[in-house]
């Protein structure tokens, strides 16, 4: 088993690392668990390619990012929120549960026209758990 200390030295180094996210991968879960946060970080962007490496072994996980990702639909990065949901919860059942916050998801349909907008994208589903939408 690596150290914390270890496995952040195998973080990838910049957006096109794919050799490092690779072997991140090929470590697995629960052994990179300590990293997670980190690993999440590379899904801000969809378009970078360590993301797409990444983000369908992040979705493998499932649950244990549970908290994480709440973390991450409560920022006011929507867009990374997108990413989040695109890339990772939407392909894990046990996440998509697990982030409906013990009952149905809120899903908003919301414009995102401008200039950060995904490719081809006009308009995003954004889901957020039910305490967010009862926050605003």
């Amino acid at each position: 088993m690596l150290l914390p200390s270890e496995l952040h030295e195998l973080l990838p180094k910049d957006k096109l690392d794919l050799e490092r996210a690779t072997a991140l991968v090929s470590i697995g879960y629960p052994a990179v668990a300590p990293i997670l946060p980190e690993l999440l970080e590379w899904l801000r962007d969809g378009n970078w390619p360590v993301s797409h490496v990444i983000g369908p072994f992040l979705a493998s996980i499932g649950a244990p990012l549970t908290e994480e990702v709440r973390r991450i639909l409560q920022t006011q990065d929507h867009l990374w929120k997108y990413w989040i949901l695109g890339r990772v919860v939407s392909h894990s059942p046990e996440l998509t549960t697990a982030c409906s916050f013990g009952g149905p998801a809120c899903v908003r349909e919301k414009s995102v026209n401008g200039p950060m907008n995904p490719p081809n994208q006009s308009r995003a589903v954004v889901m957020v758990g039910r305490s967010i939408c009862h926050s605003r």
